[in-house]
């Protein structure tokens, strides 16, 4: 008789929750026996009795897995793996019992016994490595790696998970390893890929007839996904779309040149209306249908409402409601003689334009399309707006008591314009061709506690749209007042009562508000409305006691620059008078004498509100990315009020 080894791990097993990903084994050099009851036992929770032979066995099993299996995954592994050592598994109604296997083919247990005893040098040990494969398919890597080390590793393959086991040792595994992460790629890797929307032509015949083409000239092209020619054109019905992939980009460029070809209209003369199609990549579908239904003259007057949807009667008489199909309800009111003969309607959740015409009128329409289908341009605004105080011997304006000065590589010349006739006291606006100019003297005064800054907001506006930022408080203003009988404490609405008064209150909104409005013109000029606003609620010298006075330094101006242009508006200024005195208690109020023995002081404090903006233009992503780029770099120092970097270094920064 042959003793046997039993085992019970658990005498009621817990099911196992096959989806859950939870196991990683990672044994080095563990005995069978252990690694058998650690697997079994231990992990899976399973009823395990190990043969006589199987316990005395001293081999050393080396497993990793890598990545988190289910318990179905592991225990499928390790019954590869013990058969490779000889080992059986059956499950016994509960039980699994482990014995010697007489019927394992393609493997010697003496042999592999030998290698994996403690005795051997760990260089020789076999391990044992577990793939999960991402692209190919577990046999076709198995066959590979086959011709490639021969019997150096054995690969067994697990085609339910997509994985191999490799047995062998280190270095061969190590080296199995490498090629398969060179060979576990999709077919198409390094492949160039291009997408192709046919306007006219039914995806599947065009990629036929592209195919045809092709073939005829000398390439190996094909239309079937899996094989493995070297040029492959996949239609996609779905989406009308025509995917081709190549290794070079000539060759994408040679079959787009035929699909634009080929992509056109029959040359036959046809009055058939059909359904057409265009999804803007850029720009919304009813701002797009409005402009080209203007420019056909097929839009009702300004002001006038038009149904949900509705974008172009027809000259038939007919509207087109929106939808996903271009079916709708018909009603009068087309205009004669449009140059659209047909329907266009706007399908807002698809952002998708549906015109029913024929292909020769579509075939006129498309291409102004696509000239309005262009990316919208953006505008980085930057604005500083400071106080520059001014003393007695300054002159008034935006000179600061500074003359012509050189900063950087360029001179500012801070002189008032006189030949104006307009004092020193007037509005003043400079343009500099540098945006550091400007920054450089403003800095040398504010260094000089001759000037600080209110504000310096950057506002990022799309081309065309209104763009605002306002930092302060609202404040509350008595507008009117009324005298009342019968009142009760109930509270008014936007007002309140006061001893018999109702009052009426508007809130004010004050502190510093800026808003702009870019036009950006196609040589880079960029025209800007400015509005900008410094105010404050300052103690009431009226005589209305009940409301605040209102300090308000207003611009409203319009500007045009060329791109990382600077502007510079100023003349804005305040005068602050005060008066104190000093002198002899009691004999200084005497009058007429008092003045001998008193010294009045009159203090004079004016401020001149200067405001600079700097617009850059934002063309392309990249412009954006190394604004954004620029923007975080200057998270650091606060106080640093120097103009970001833009799109790599804005003009004027050095």
């Amino acid at each position: 008789d042959r003793s046997n080894t039993l085992s019970n791990a658990n005498p009621s097993p817990s099911p196992v929750k096959a989806e859950k990903a939870d196991i990683r084994i990672a044994f080095e050099q563990l005995p069978l026996a252990t690694f058998i009851q650690t697997v079994y036992g231990s992990m899976l929770k399973k009823n395990i009795q190990l043969d006589a032979a199987v316990a005395a066995r001293t081999d050393l099993v080396t497993l990793r897995t890598g990545e988190p299996q289910t318990p179905a995954q592991v225990e499928s592994i390790v019954k590869l793996l013990l058969k490779s050592y000889g080992v059986a598994v059956s499950n016994l109604g509960g039980f699994y019992r482990f014995s010697p296997d007489n019927n394992v083919s393609g493997y010697s247990p003496q042999i592999l016994r030998g290698r994996a005893l403690p005795s051997t040098p760990l260089q020789l040990r076999p391990i044992f490595q577990l793939v999960e494969l991402n692209a190919v398919r577990s046999n076709s890597i198995a066959n590979w790696l086959s011709l490639m080390y021969g019997k150096s590793v054995t690969v067994q393959t697990d085609m339910l998970t997509n994985s191999i086991l490799l047995q062998g040792q280190s270095d061969d595994v190590h080296s199995a390893l490498e090629a398969i992460h060179v060979l576990d790629q999709p077919m198409m890797r390094g492949r160039h890929s291009l997408r192709f929307n046919p306007r006219f032509w039914n995806a599947n015949d065009l990629a036929t007839k592209l195919v045809q083409i092709l073939n005829a000239e000398g390439y190996s092209a094909d239309s079937t996904s899996g094989t493995n020619a070297p040029i492959l054109v996949i239609p996609v019905q779905t989406i009308t779309a025509v995917l081709v992939f190549a290794a070079d980009e000539s060759i994408l460029k040679h079959v787009s040149d035929w699909a634009e070809n080929l992509d056109k209209p029959s040359s036959q003369v046809d009055h058939d209306k059909g359904y057409f199609t265009y999804q803007p990549r850029y720009t919304d579908a009813e701002s797009l249908a409005k402009t080209l239904s203007m420019f056909s003259g097929l839009t009702k007057a300004p002001g006038q409402a038009s149904n949900p949807g509705q974008i172009a009667p027809g000259p038939g008489g007919d509207n087109s409601a929106s939808g996903s199909t271009a079916s709708g309800s018909a009603a009068a009111g087309a205009k004669p003689g449009a140059v659209l003969d047909g329907k266009m309607v706007v399908d807002s959740a698809t952002n998708t334009l549906i015109f029913r015409e024929s292909s020769q009128e579509f075939s006129q329409t498309l291409p102004l399309l696509q000239q309005m289908d262009k990316p919208s341009k953006s505008v980085l605004i930057e604005v500083t707006i400071a106080e520059v105080d001014l003393s007695d011997t300054d002159q008034l304006g935006v000179e600061w008591s500074m003359p012509t000065q050189s900063v950087g590589s360029g001179l500012i010349n801070t002189a008032t314009l006189g030949g104006l006739g307009i004092g020193t006291g007037g509005l003043s606006v400079t343009a500099l061709s540098k945006a550091g100019e400007t920054r450089g003297v403003l800095n040398a005064l504010a260094s000089e506690n001759h000037a600080h800054i209110l504000s310096a907001p950057s506002l990022m506006v799309k081309n065309g749209q209104m763009a605002s930022i306002q930092v302060g408080q609202q404040v509350p203003v008595i507008t009117s007042q009324e005298s009342t009988t019968g009142l009760t404490s109930s509270p008014v609405p936007n007002g309140g009562v006061l001893g018999g008064i109702l009052q009426s209150v508007q809130y004010m909104d004050t502190g510093v508000i800026l808003k702009v409005k870019p036009i950006i013109h196609a040589s880079g000029q960029v025209d800007i409305d400015v509005t900008q606003e410094v105010s404050n609620a300052e103690t009431t010298t009226t005589g209305v006691t009940a409301s605040p006075t209102i300090s308000t330094r207003k611009i409203n101006t319009q500007i045009s620059l060329m791109d990382g242009q600077t502007i510079l508006m100023g003349g804005l200024i305040q005068t602050n008078r005060t008066k104190s005195e000093s002198g002899v208690p009691f004999f200084r109020n005497l009058p007429v004498i008092g003045q001998l023995f008193r010294v009045d002081t009159f203090n004079d404090t004016k401020t001149d509100l200067i405001v600079m903006i700097t617009p850059y233009v934002i063309s392309t992503d990249q412009d954006a990315i190394a604004v954004t780029q620029a923007f975080r770099k200057r998270l650091g120092p606060w106080t640093n009020f120097t103009p970001p970097p833009g799109k790599g270094q804005l003009q004027g920064d050095q």
